[in-house]
């Protein structure tokens, strides 16, 4: 069995959307994340 680090929590018509469509840049309104310095490791390619 593989790990998965990737978790979607979605409402009923979030979820429809993204078994339909996917899941595109454009259906993100909202990034949310710890302060502090080691997200931008993460992050840093998303702007």
């Amino acid at each position: 069995m593989t790990q998965s680090f990737v978790s979607i929590r979605a409402g009923a018509s979030a979820l429809a959307h993204i078994q339909q469509n996917g899941l595109t840049a454009d259906d993100i309104g909202l990034l949310m994340g710890a302060s502090g310095g080691p997200k931008w490791f993460v992050l840093q390619g998303i702007d």
